[in-house]
C-alpha cells in the first residue's frame, strides 16, 4: 500500500526479507537471532547468544539499507564470537577491532551503517580520531586480535581503562559495555569510539559453555554458506568464502589463534604509583593497570622434515608477533633427538631470530623438549617453565611426549599429521 508507515518491529522484518534476496549468507545468520524491543537500550544492543535488543524510536531514525546494515553488524559479533574472545583486553579498544573487521564486510555488501559507526577510511584503511589527531590502521590480512594490539600500542601505553584509552567503563552485571543494562557510556569515551550499539560479553561462562556457544554458531555459520551458494551459484565471494573457511577450517590458520593465546595469557596486574587516568574524572585516585611479562617457547622440530622456506616463513612470523608484544619474553630451541639450539630473545636481540638458521637432521624425539627444560643446563638459562609453548613440526613424533607445563600450539607442516598431537594442545596449520 503507497504510503504505508511501517512499525520498527515491521521494518526489521522488511529487513530480514530484503537480505534473503540480497544477502542470503547473512541473512541465514539473522534470522537465527531473537529481536525484542527495549526503550531502556538507547540504540540497539546485542548478546553473545545473539539475543537483540533494540530502542523502537532509534529504528525509526534508520534508512532501510541502514537497518540491513545493523543487523549485520550486531549477527557478526556473535557468528565470530567476538563477545566471547574478550579476555583480559581493554573492551572499548576490543570492541572497535572487531568493529573494524565487521563494518569493511558490510561496506563490501554495499550497505549503510548509521554515522556513529566506525567505518573505513578507504579500502581496508581506517582513520580513528586519538587525541589531536589520528591512528591509521590497515585491517588488512589481520584477524581482530592483531588489530587490537596495532590500536592499543597506538594508544602511548595509556592502560588506565579510561574512555578510549581502555574500557570505557566496566562490565555490568550482565557483561554489557557500561551499565547494567549493557548500554555504552559515550561520556566516558572522548574519540567518540564506542560505535553505535552495546555488548553482552561472555565473561562469567565456563571452557564447556563457551565451546557450545561456538558449536553452535559454527553450525549455523555452515548452514549460511550453503545456503549463499546456492545463490552464487556454487562460488561465493572471496572474502566471505575466506572467512568461512577460517572459521569451519577443521585445522584453523595459527597466526590468528597465537594471536588469541597470547592475548589471552598475558597477565595483569595494577599500581598505585601513579594515578589511572579515570581518578581526574572520579576524584577518586584509581590505579593504572599494567601488562606484566609473558614466557613463550617456540620450538621447530628439525629433524630433517622441515625446508629453509618453511622455516623461515614461520620465524619471519613469529619475529613479528614477537615486536607486536612488547610484554613477551621468547625462547627458541631447535630440536630432533636432543635440543642442539636455545636463543633468549629479548627486546635488543629480536632481530637474532631472523638471521637463526635451521639445525639438526636427526631423528624425532619430541619429548627432549620438556627433559631440557628440567635439566641443570636448561635450568640455568630459564627456571621458570613457559606459560605458552609454540612448535613448528610435521606432527611425526613419538607417541606420549613428555612436554613441558603450559599452553600448547602445534603448526603442522604441509603434509603433516596430528595424530600424536592433538591431544596436547590446538593445532594449525602452516598457511
Amino acid at each position: 500500500m503507497i504510503g504505508a508507515k511501517f512499525t520498527p518491529s515491521e521494518k526489521i522484518t522488511k529487513a530480514k526479507i530484503r537480505l534473503q534476496k540480497e544477502s542470503p549468507f547473512f541473512a541465514h545468520l539473522v534470522l537465527s537471532m531473537t529481536f525484542t524491543e527495549d526503550l531502556k537500550i538507547p540504540t540497539m544492543g546485542v548478546s553473545f547468544k545473539g539475543n537483540c535488543r533494540y530502542n523502537p524510536e532509534w529504528i525509526n531514525t534508520l534508512n532501510d539499507s541502514q537497518i540491513k546494515g545493523v543487523l549485520c553488524h550486531e549477527v557478526m559479533h556473535v557468528a565470530l564470537t567476538h563477545l566471547l574472545r574478550l579476555g583480559k583486553r581493554k573492551f572499548l579498544i576490543w570492541n572497535v577491532a572487531c568493529d573494524m573487521m565487521i563494518n569493511y564486510m558490510i561496506m563490501l555488501e554495499k550497505y549503510e551503517l548509521p554515522e556513529e559507526g566506525i567505518l573505513p577510511d578507504h579500502g581496508t584503511v581506517y582513520k580513528l580520531p586519538y587525541k589531536t589527531g589520528f591512528i591509521e590502521i590497515d585491517i588488512k590480512d589481520k584477524c581482530a586480535e592483531e588489530v587490537y594490539e596495532m590500536i592499543d600500542k597506538e594508544c602511548d601505553g595509556d592502560d588506565d581503562g579510561d574512555g578510549a584509552n581502555g574500557h570505557g567503563g566496566q562490565p555490568g552485571p550482565d557483561g554489557g559495555d557500561s551499565d547494567s543494562n549493557g548500554n555504552n557510556n559515550n561520556n566516558n569515551d572522548p574519540n567518540g569510539w564506542n560505535g553505535f550499539d552495546s555488548h553482552e560479553y561472555g565473561q562469567n561462562l565456563s571452557d564447556e559453555e563457551v565451546r557450545q556457544v561456538e558449536k553452535e554458531w559454527k553450525g549455523k555459520i555452515a548452514d549460511a554458506a550453503t545456503a549463499a551458494k546456492d545463490k552464487y551459484k556454487g562460488s561465493l565471494p572471496g572474502y566471505l568464502q575466506r572467512l568461512i573457511d577460517e572459521l569451519l577450517h577443521p585445522v584453523l590458520p595459527w597466526k590468528p589463534m597465537l594471536y588469541q593465546y597470547i592475548t589471552k595469557c598475558i597477565p595483569f596486574n595494577s599500581t598505585y604509583r601513579r594515578p589511572g587516568r579515570r581518578s581526574y574524572t572520579t576524584g577518586v585516585y584509581m590505579p593504572i593497570e599494567i601488562k606484566e611479562n609473558l614466557e613463550v617457547l617456540v620450538t621447530v622440530d628439525c629433524s630433517g622434515s622441515i625446508s629453509d622456506k618453511e622455516y623461515k616463513e614461520f620465524i619471519t612470523e613469529v619475529h613479528g608477533i614477537a615486536s607486536a608484544f612488547e610484554q613477551i619474553n621468547m625462547r627458541l630451541l631447535h630440536w630432533d633427538t636432543r635440543v642442539t639450539k636455545d636463543i633468549t630473545i629479548t627486546r635488543s636481540n629480536k632481530r637474532d631470530l631472523l638471521n637463526s638458521e635451521i639445525t639438526g637432521g636427526g631423528g624425532t624425539y619430541l619429548s627432549c623438549v620438556g627433559e631440557y627444560l628440567q635439566s641443570d643446563e636448561g635450568r640455568k638459562i630459564q627456571k621458570t617453565n613457559p606459560t605458552v609453548s609454540v612448535h613448528l613440526t610435521d606432527g611425526y613424533i613419538e607417541h606420549d611426549p613428555v612436554l613441558p607445563m603450559g599452553m600448547h600450539l602445534f603448526v603442522l607442516t604441509p603434509g603433516g599429521t596430528d595424530e600424536h598431537i592433538k591431544d596436547y594442545g590446538r593445532v594449525a596449520n602452516l598457511i
